[in-house]
């Protein structure tokens, strides 16, 4: 309810008839992620609503008449003049009435809109006015992403009033009361001035990343670009890693804009830029790239250059063992591969094969594969999990003696995980992959390190995570002979 003083905005409360609440059994969007985390009657997993409002009371439709013509009518439908005498026919809140025509040179009717009657039209208009200024570049389409990076952005207060009073109670007692920030009775607030020209500003993206041991997954997903056009992604300020150093500090690529109103979404598996690196002779980014560096994503409109930016962390790029998504521009599919890292051994004297000096098969239990968040199958290649060591990147070799001498039918082999479905082992899937030592003793050194796994990922694969069941145990045996090295 709007609360006027002089004909200028005094205040604003919440209408005490509107609505809004709690979805049951509508998941929340992406887009809603992170919308106020300091009001605990927003769910963090089932739609909320609404996403926005507008005056419902206190406003007044005004209609002017000149010389018995109907010149305007603000809020309803207004039919062709049809005076015949002192009459004209006119439609005001649905119903056709009669009413006097001007017998003055101007004369003005008015009347009292309330509820979505009055704030639906307004928003309405709204729209209308960011359309026109996007007539160029096509439509603004679905608004609700933009309207919630707007109202978590810090430029929130000079895009809407926020209501912070008021509740939509009415006579129930489940109501919401209206508070700081987006809330359940008044979503972020009503419109100010300077929201059309907000959403006017076109293009606009939203990020979602996920850094792995690998590298990055990144998923941009953009609106407001040329409709069938292409745009330039730009990553800038990429770390540099140590020395020797790669030439990486901007990676460029293109995407089509595909989607209706110039959107698209993309994702794009950056794990490979860090794997040249790290076959270059990188390990790991400096100490202040992972503590403060920022990569900036610049996606630029290759048909009328404008660009909209969005930031990450820059350790994300580095090649350390972390799983940390940020922003909340799209999801991920991802698989989970749980494992165990069983020990370590020299060899064996029955079997007759050994590692070598300052060497040590280093042996892995797979426990399970989760597949049940990616709507797509996963091709799983156990040759793909791998060791990082100073030397380089060890991988599951199934060409070792150990496989066929130790494991036999227990070895992981290469298998397809359906899409939303979880394979586990029982007993584990067995693998081994041989890793350097300083010591000559080999297994006494590498039952007593911790050796993540990674997985290299290929082009059609999901982002992947490695979880250690228990990253504490190196060894669970201490043995030396690999027939001795029995998992759990």
């Amino acid at each position: 309810m709007l609360n006027t003083s002089g004909g200028t905005r005094s205040s604003e409360v919440a209408w005490t008839p509107g609505g809004g609440g709690i979805l049951p059994g509508v998941s929340m969007p992406l887009y809603q992620t992170g919308a106020n985390p300091a009001n605990a009657s927003v769910s963090t997993t089932n739609r909320n609503v609404p996403d926005i409002s507008a005056v419902a009371q206190n406003l007044f439709s005004v209609a002017s008449l000149c010389g018995g013509s109907a010149l305007n009518w603000v809020g309803s439908k207004v039919k062709a003049s049809q005076c015949t005498g002192s009459t004209v026919c006119q439609v005001i809140n649905g119903v056709e009435t009669l009413e006097p025509c001007a017998t003055t040179a101007q004369s003005s009717t008015n009347t009292n809109f309330n509820g979505t009657s009055a704030s639906a039209p307004l928003w309405a208009g709204y729209m209308a006015l960011v359309n026109e200024r996007n007539a160029s570049s096509g439509p603004m389409g679905f608004a609700n992403p933009m309207l919630y990076q707007i109202g978590k952005s810090t430029s929130a207060a000079a895009q809407f009033d926020d209501i912070t009073s008021g509740n939509d109670n009415n006579s129930c007692a489940f109501g919401y009361n209206a508070t700081t920030g987006y809330d359940l009775t008044t979503g972020w607030g009503t419109p100010s001035c300077g929201l059309v020209g907000q959403l006017s500003k076109k293009p606009t993206i939203l990020l979602g990343v996920s850094g792995t041991a690998q590298g990055p997954f990144v998923c941009i997903n953009g609106s407001g670009f040329s409709s069938g056009g292409t745009v330039t992604v730009q990553y800038a300020g990429v770390p540099e890693f140590a020395t020797p150093t790669p030439t990486l500090d901007v990676i460029t690529t293109s995407q089509a804009v595909s989607g209706t109103g110039g959107s698209f979404s993309m994702t794009d598996n950056e794990t490979t830029t860090v794997a040249n690196a790290v076959a270059a002779g990188v390990s790991a980014c400096t100490a202040s790239e992972i503590a403060s560096g920022v990569v900036t994503v610049d996606v630029i409109d290759n048909t009328t250059g404008e660009s909209a930016s969005a930031t990450m962390p820059a350790s994300l790029w580095c090649n350390i063992n972390q799983s940390t998504q940020v922003g909340g521009g799209c999801t991920l599919p991802s698989v989970t591969i749980t494992y165990q890292q069983i020990g370590a051994c020299n060899g064996s004297a029955s079997f007759m094969f050994s590692a070598g000096l300052n060497a040590a098969y280093e042996v892995y239990g797979i426990q399970g594969i989760d597949n049940s968040e990616n709507p797509s199958a996963f091709n799983y290649n156990p040759s793909n999990l791998y060791v990082q060591q100073a030397s380089g990147q060890d991988f599951f070799d199934p060409g070792l003696m150990i496989y066929a001498d130790e494991f036999g039918p227990f070895a992981s082999i290469p298998a397809t995980i359906g899409a939303t479905n979880v394979m586990n082992y029982s007993p584990y899937g067995l693998g081994a992959t041989i890793v350097s030592t300083t010591n000559s003793n080999g297994a006494v050194e590498a039952n007593a390190t911790s050796y993540p796994l990674n997985y290299k990922q290929q082009s059609t694969d999901p982002l992947v995570v490695l979880v250690n069941a228990d990253p504490t145990q190196t060894t669970v045996d201490n043995a030396q002979d690999c027939d001795n090295v029995v998992p759990p």
